[in-house]
């Protein structure tokens, strides 16, 4: 080759690496040297089962390949079915939309796309990773044998390439653009990555649900000796939206009888979704524990008689048309409503008025410098009380006291947090389910001012509820304050009984 020849081929190749990705499994049915593009379909899936392996007590799947070495271009959606009822069947098993992944390549190569959501993958399962794209761009590995002599008597296998076609159950299969999945004669070449979830002796003993101002998911945890004595072993919450948070050994509640308890906070709209939950020590991750919020009310509501009062029971209805009305006004999962266990006449709620509930503001012009501006919900896992005030060109924040007060005249200092404009906002955290109607009183003081210039905000939630009644035309934010009413009513109830 000369100086003048820039290359022998018309192709440049590139490859990507990366360090070490924390991945222990590829599955895949190609592998050998005999690949082809397929002109004919659009639709493939590719049928894996997930082995048993000792000390693994499940793994989760990260990512997926795609082989598109003959086109660019490639407009993809990557859907992934658990736990197949039949497992010639792609479709048969949970769909994880979740973990749905849509997305386009640049250049004609191999791709290894991570998903949407990781999906957990139980021992002695069947899965299915589900592919639809654009364009007829799949590629295939078929059938090839190479021997010495063949059809004479000595004839001596070289090299054998055996695709997955005569596996019961393992294999490829093609969408045949009527709503069905057949067996293809060769092997898709779609590989799936996954990670193991090491049994690290920990045992869950069951969940709770807590209502006292946060919506916490409870995971009561027994963990051996070795983990209680790691320093860095904790509990790792995912979310469905890919939100990952930790609580540390060290801040779990411990019980009486030696049990660890981890909490998860929920935001209203996410009593739907599953919480994904494992300990993790020493950097390895443990088996994957998945429930949600309506998992525990169900088994609440469906109860034996006497195991619940009726007044417990009632509290856990409200609270899911509370999630569904959240869910309605977030627009979030509104497919799966929290209150779909339900039926139709606990579902409905009466309309209730909130002209009563007012608040006001005293000596709002004795406090130089600043006023308020407004107030507004934020109903995360903790429902937020945020009252806003606007300061002054010329004045600085650091010169005024917020402050609440306890029932034996204690002040509570609050510190002020500053929006991108010139607001600052002061937060009353965790409103519990049974005082939403109380209103809380918030004290404003310039330092160095008497006692008799002090700024009070008398607001709540039913205040704010008020407001939307009568001046927002927003049906699904009304209807939220109403399932929220109702969730006080039956949360006092509950407490009180």
């Amino acid at each position: 080759m000369s100086y003048e020849t820039y290359s022998l081929a018309d192709t440049v190749w590139v490859f990507d690496m990366s360090a070490e990705d924390g991945l222990d499994n590829n599955y895949q049915l190609d592998g050998g040297l005999h690949t082809a593009t397929v002109g004919y379909y659009t639709g493939a899936a590719n049928v894996f089962y997930v082995s048993e392996k000792e000390g693994v007590a499940s793994e989760t799947l990260k990512s997926v390949s795609l082989s598109f070495t003959q086109t660019a271009d490639v407009g993809y959606t990557i859907d992934i079915y658990t736990d197949l009822k039949d497992a010639t069947n792609p479709l048969s098993g949970t769909k994880h939309a979740e973990a749905s992944t849509s997305g386009r390549t640049t250049f004609a190569g191999i791709h290894t796309i991570p998903l949407e959501e990781e999906v957990i993958l139980n021992p002695g399962t069947y899965y299915a990773v589900v592919v639809n794209i654009d364009k007829k761009a799949f590629e295939v590995e078929y059938s090839y044998s190479e021997s010495t002599n063949p059809g004479k008597t000595d004839d001596k296998m070289v090299w054998e390439n055996v695709v997955s076609y005569d596996s019961d159950c393992e294999g490829s299969y093609y969408y045949n653009g009527y709503g069905r999945y057949g067996k293809y004669y060769y092997n898709f070449c779609i590989k799936a990555f996954t990670s193991n979830n090491v049994d690290l002796g920990d045992v869950l003993e069951g969940y709770t649900l807590s209502m006292d101002g946060k919506i916490d998911m409870n995971f009561y945890m027994n963990l051996p000796d070795k983990l209680v004595k790691d320093s860095s072993t904790y509990m790792e919450f995912t979310m469905p939206d890919g939100n990952v948070s930790k609580v540390m050994l060290a801040d779990a509640r411990k019980t009486t009888d030696g049990l660890y308890v981890f909490s998860c906070g929920i935001a209203a709209k996410q009593m739907a979704d599953k919480v994904n939950a494992r300990i993790v020590s020493n950097g390895v991750k443990g088996e994957v524990h998945t429930y949600s919020v309506t998992d525990y009310a169900e088994s609440v509501i469906n109860a034996a008689s006497g195991v619940y009062s009726d007044k417990a029971v009632n509290a856990v209805k409200a609270m899911l048309n509370y999630g569904t009305a959240a869910q309605q006004y977030f627009g979030y999962n509104t497919d799966n409503p929290a209150n779909s266990i339900m039926t139709d006449d606990d579902k409905n709620m009466d309309m209730v008025g909130f002209n009563t509930y007012t608040g006001k503001l005293v000596n709002a012009d004795s406090v130089s410098g600043i006023s308020y501006y407004g107030s507004s919900l934020v109903l995360e896992s903790d429902t937020i009380l945020r009252n806003y005030f606007e300061l002054s060109d010329g004045y600085n924040i650091d010169n005024y006291t917020f402050y609440v007060k306890d029932k034996d005249g204690t002040k509570n200092t609050l510190v002020p947090q500053k929006t991108d404009s010139s607001l600052y906002y002061i937060d009353i955290s965790n409103v519990k389910a049974y005082e939403l109607a109380d209103n809380v009183n918030i004290y404003v003081q310039k330092n160095g001012d008497s006692e008799d210039k002090i700024m009070m905000l008398e607001y709540g939630a039913y205040v704010y509820a008020r407001y939307v009644d009568k001046y927002l035309d927003n049906t699904a934010l009304k209807n939220l304050m109403t399932a929220m009413y109702h969730y006080c009513n039956a949360a006092i109830e509950y407490v009180h009984e």
